[in-house]
């Protein structure tokens, strides 16, 4: 294995020697970008090396995932049957699982060739078509497993897939199923994750790969789930990658990512540790450099009645001439019926129509920056993370209450929706709209005012006061919508199953614990909480979320549990929410006395 660019991942500076190192490289307009970083900072940039290599790990898979779209493949879905340990990475027995989420998960039973029934010469013939290096082109034959079906003879696949992705897995299974020595069969499973490939290729691949709108828009989940939603506090929508991982000859563990930001842009990135260590260690310092790219896919279209709630009189331009029906360019004034006076201004996204219902203003704008110009009328772009999580709950309110019309989403600018200036929106609220772009809250309705909040409603007053006081934008909308969680377009609902039984216990209780807990040093009782179903494990409380998870309320234990949880929420801001004993003991003192 060629060690160059381990050599260059992990080559510390002297000035940062005992620091571990990540490596970044981006293809901006600028030509292609090696960047070094440490957990805190960007150490050095310089010219992306033609020498330096990396494994191409799950990457692969990416590849796949982009002839099935491209050629409009009609594959079935795994059937996981528990009886290949791969399958973790993939789904439970007796569930299966699709190529989207497949890829997510990275899922290698999924993209198996062999699997797929992919033929080897069409392959190669699609690869080259579309001019990919011929680490793309190029499929390694293995032997079939017992449990599947013959190829044909012009059929070729790669081996276990799931094996590729996870080389550090044992393939004795894999080897005894099809004959073959353990070592031969793991030599021909990691022989396309292991192929050492340029990075300046791999950038050029993904810039140039087939197919890579649907894979944009699929990997943001990938963002969303890294290290507990933690990544997308920093990152926002703007990565959409592939994450790999990788065991080098010494033992020592790789990981990052490829793929590429909103416009395209490829990048790929490796870092001690694993993809879930990388973007853990290194989120922080990446959410702070990453550019905020205006996406190349800004949404659906959206079609605004502008002004439904106030009937225009006329709309003139700024001679006082009255304006011509059709498409708007350029500055304009619009009179309203109470003698009010607006200007306006159009690069081509504003339509006037006139009929026997007098003149009226269409906008025809994408949804990013239908976004971005709510957020100029109905607030602002600052601060920040306030500005960040209303930014995600217009787009969900457009997403849930957007009547379709052709390709558009229609909806009206009133009070009775959402606001929208009459203009193209601030560079600041772009930037807003393009960093949270395709994140939205998934799980039930959601609603926002200016000054009142409550359960399922963002209050701004309430964001901007929480954004002040250190809060990021996920648990700013945590706080506001507890039982939803973050997610892209399309994606089904929330992870939190309410216990609402559970919750009106306690909100019932605490009444009665008030005069008893008062008096402790550390107590403040939470303004709000939820409680959700605890699929597996023991009760927890979140405390970033305000998230109560238990089994339900059908025992003595449950209501010990609820107590319990619900101290560690109560006394979160003092050292007594960390002391088990403590929280234990009151907890029993509150339930059995």
């Amino acid at each position: 294995m060629n060690k160059g660019w381990i050599g260059l991942l992990l080559l510390p500076l002297l000035a940062h020697a005992a620091a571990p190192q990540a490596t970044l490289a981006w293809r901006s307009g600028k030509g292609d970008q090696l960047l070094q970083f440490a957990p805190q900072q960007l150490i050095s940039q310089q010219p992306l090396p033609p020498t330096l290599t990396t494994p191409l790990g799950s990457v692969w898979k990416l590849f796949v995932y982009s002839w099935l779209v491209d050629t409009g493949q009609q594959e079935p879905a795994y059937q996981c049957r528990g009886q290949d340990s791969e399958e973790r990475y993939c789904c439970s027995a007796g569930q299966q699982i699709g190529r989207d989420e497949a890829l997510v998960k990275s899922c290698g039973l999924y993209f198996d060739p062999l699997r797929l029934g992919i033929d080897a010469q069409q392959w190669r013939t699609y690869w080259q078509g579309h001019q990919a290096p011929d680490w793309v082109a190029e499929l390694v034959p293995l032997p079939m497993r017992s449990a599947m079906a013959a190829p044909s003879a012009a059929q070729s696949a790669t081996p276990s897939a799931a094996n590729m992705a996870n080389p550090d897995e044992s393939m004795d299974g894999v080897a005894d199923a099809a004959g073959i020595p353990p070592s031969e069969a793991a030599r021909l499973a990691t022989h396309n994750a292991a192929t050492e490939v340029a990075v300046y290729q791999l950038l050029t691949a993904l810039q140039q790969l087939p197919a890579q709108q649907q894979a944009r828009e699929v990997l943001l989940d990938v963002s969303l789930a890294a290290d507990e939603r933690r990544a997308t506090a920093v990152l926002g929508g703007r990565l959409r990658a592939k994450t790999w991982s990788w065991h080098r000859e010494d033992g020592a563990l790789v990981g990052g990512f490829a793929g590429w930001l909103l416009d395209g842009s490829p990048l790929w990135m490796a870092g001690p540790g694993t993809s879930r260590v990388v973007l853990a260690n290194y989120g922080k310092v990446l959410g702070q450099w990453l550019p905020t790219p205006w996406p190349r896919e800004p949404g659906q279209c959206v079609e605004v009645a502008l002004f439904t709630r106030y009937p225009l009189q006329e709309v003139v331009d700024l001679q006082g001439q009255p304006a011509a029906a059709g498409q708007l360019n350029g500055r304009f004034r619009v009179r309203f019926g109470t003698a009010n006076l607006l200007d306006i201004a159009s690069q081509g996204e504003l339509f006037l129509l006139r009929d026997t219902r007098g003149p009226r203003l269409i906008a025809r704008i994408s949804e990013e920056e239908y976004v971005a110009r709510v957020l100029d009328r109905e607030a602002s772009p600052a601060p920040s993370e306030a500005a960040k999580a209303l930014a995600v709950t217009i787009r969900t309110y457009l997403q849930q209450n957007g009547q379709p019309k052709g390709e558009c989403l229609s909806i009206t600018d009133s009070t009775q929706h959402q606001r929208v200036a009459p203009r193209p929106a601030t560079v600041a609220a772009r930037e807003i709209a393009a960093w949270s772009a395709g994140v939205i809250l998934v799980g039930g309705p959601v609603t926002y005012h200016a000054e009142q909040g409550g359960a399922g409603k963002l209050s701004w007053r309430e964001a901007v006061a929480q954004a002040n006081a250190g809060l990021t934008f996920d648990l700013i909308l945590a706080r506001a919508f507890p039982y939803l969680e973050l997610g892209r377009g399309g994606q089904p609902g929330a992870q939190c199953q309410p216990l609402a039984e559970a919750e009106r216990w306690l909100l019932a209780q605490r009444r009665s614990w008030r005069p008893r807990l008062d008096g402790e040093v550390g107590y403040e009782e939470p303004a709000g909480f939820a409680v959700c179903l605890l699929g597996s494990g023991r009760p927890y409380a979140d405390k970033q979320r305000q998230r109560i998870y238990v089994r339900g309320l059908y025992s003595q234990q449950d209501r010990l549990d609820l107590a319990h949880e619900y101290l560690h929420l109560a006394f979160q801001s003092h050292p007594n929410g960390d002391d088990e004993a403590y929280i234990e003991r009151w907890a029993r003192h509150l339930i059995l006395e």
